[in-house]
């Protein structure tokens, strides 16, 4: 890679947020890492989306209307789906319908264009069922067919637009074993190991994208 650093920004959820502090790390010395804080002027009087967490596509799409006019990164990271595919524990319809995360995904894409060279599609990390519903204190339930479904519609939509995908849902997957800390998040020997594999494909990809 060239001596010039590129500018990386993630949009991610709380899955992100706990492997950011290894990917950061990973990337230190070819790229300017940063992530959404919440605490954008642009943000101001809009409460729900003031939080490092990205959330839904819903809030994904959101954030980028008030922010992509005045931001610019070399490569947009995304890697949100686990929060549209929510179920509130008396609801039978999920927090963002496939059909809503759809439209969302094409209007990230489209936001995202204005405001970076390139973006990166992160695949959705995979649940237990038994597990994540059960979990105690849980306020919400989600399920792995929503998941599997989310994810295909999301790789749809990015190989129609060209989009570059990393599959951290089938990495994840073939680490096998006892992966979780709780109902969605991962042991820290398993985010290094993600971590890892998105600098690797980082790595990969900028090198002829880019330069």
């Amino acid at each position: 890679m060239k001596n010039k650093k590129l500018k990386i920004f993630m949009l991610g959820d709380s899955t992100s947020i706990l492997y950011e502090p290894y990917l950061k790390k990973a990337l230190k010395d070819n790229f300017y890492y940063s992530r959404k804080t919440g605490k954008e002027p642009e943000l101001a009087g809009f409460s729900e989306i003031q939080k490092p967490n990205a959330k839904d596509s819903r809030k994904t799409k959101d954030y980028l209307k008030l922010i992509s006019a005045k931001f610019n990164t070399d490569i947009l990271l995304i890697n949100t789906g686990l929060h549209d595919i929510r179920y509130e524990i008396n609801s039978s319809t999920p927090q963002v319908s496939i059909q809503d995360y759809e439209k969302n995904l094409k209007d990230i894409i489209k936001l995202g264009k204005k405001c970076s060279k390139i973006i990166i599609w992160i695949t959705t990390t995979h649940i237990n069922d038994t597990q994540h519903n059960n979990y105690p204190g849980i306020t919400f339930k989600r399920f792995e067919e929503d998941n599997e479904n989310y994810n295909q519609v999301a790789l749809k939509i990015m190989k129609l637009n060209e989009i570059p995908i990393i599959d951290l849902r089938q990495f994840t997957l073939d680490i096998g074993g006892n992966v979780f800390t709780d109902h969605c998040h991962f042991t820290k020997q398993v985010r290094q190991k993600q971590a890892f594999y998105i600098a690797q494909q980082i790595e990969n990809m900028s090198l002829w994208m880019l330069n």
